[in-house]
């Protein structure tokens, strides 16, 4: 998969082979996103690969706040180098150094509204129109990226060099900001257009990076966003175009991400999946 999916014509065969239409009245629940318009959503990710515009609810947002005040993050994915956020300081002392990242785990268990998130009928009807089958839930992501001096960052692993990710013939992530982003905290930056459109070079590289330079010579201005937002603020994006994220420079980010893609490569993520729909609590390790 991670050779065949670089290429437009395998990709669409695999999701010819095993589209699944929606059943009648599959994803009829109520839903906490009652604004959103789903058909609307799709036709955008179609055309440009991302559609902004996806707000939480106050009673979510607020609900996983307090879960972040509450809980430890990890240093750098650190298991051994736990904190509360508010304790960001001190325990760069008490470990001796400062981190990068500070990413929570568990969070779809530990935090209902996640999972209320990830199994909201709105969500799973556009992850399902988009991807053309029923949906598979792979993980949620939590985590802060901390400011620091640019120096200390390797961007490569803060994925903050433009990629395209290959994690399945087709996938969509759902972010949402949970602290206001402007241009110095660490905007999302995509590139429209680009899950469809690729040069040859960049599909038959063995890298997924390429440098910006090369990117602006190629894709015209009017394609690339920058997406900045006031904290609840959400967006959806088919992540084979080309992204990044950005050094934060005057603030913390914190980030929420919701992931779904056409198959399981991993039995533990089905069996989450399952959990979601079947509404059980059982104890699971996220990606």
């Amino acid at each position: 998969m991670f050779i065949t999916s670089r290429f437009h014509i395998v990709r669409y065969l695999v999701v010819a082979l095993y589209k699944k239409p929606i059943r009648d009245k599959q994803y009829q629940n109520l839903s906490i996103f009652s604004d959103i318009q789903v058909d609307e959503i799709v036709t955008s990710l179609k055309q440009n690969g991302i559609y902004l515009g996806i707000h939480l609810p106050d009673s979510i947002f607020q609900e996983i706040i307090n879960f972040v005040q509450n809980n430890r993050c990890y240093g750098d994915g650190n298991y051994n180098c736990g904190f509360l956020y508010a304790d960001k300081a001190r325990a760069a002392k008490n470990y001796g150094k400062s981190f990068i990242r500070g990413d929570y785990y568990n969070t779809t268990l530990l935090c209902p509204a996640i999972k209320k998130i990830a199994s909201d009928p709105k969500i799973l009807e556009i992850a399902h129109k988009y991807l053309e089958k029923n949906p598979v839930f792979t993980g949620s992501q939590l985590h802060w990226v901390f400011v620091k001096n640019k120096s200390k960052y390797d961007l490569n692993k803060a994925a903050m060099n433009f990629h395209y990710d290959l994690n399945d013939y087709r996938n969509l992530i759902f972010f949402f900001y949970l602290t206001d982003v402007n241009l110095l905290s660490s905007p999302h930056v995509y590139i429209r257009g680009s899950h469809k459109r690729k040069r040859l070079s960049y599909i038959l590289s063995l890298f997924r990076r390429q440098s910006e330079a090369e990117l602006l010579n190629y894709y015209e201005s009017d394609r690339w966003l920058t997406i900045c937002g006031k904290a609840g603020f959400g967006f959806v994006e088919d992540v084979f175009a080309f992204h990044k994220a950005t050094l934060p420079i005057s603030q913390d980010r914190l980030l929420l991400q919701i992931k779904f893609g056409m198959h399981n490569y991993g039995e533990q993520d089905n069996y989450v999946h399952q959990s979601l729909l079947k509404g059980t609590s059982d104890f699971f390790l996220e990606p």
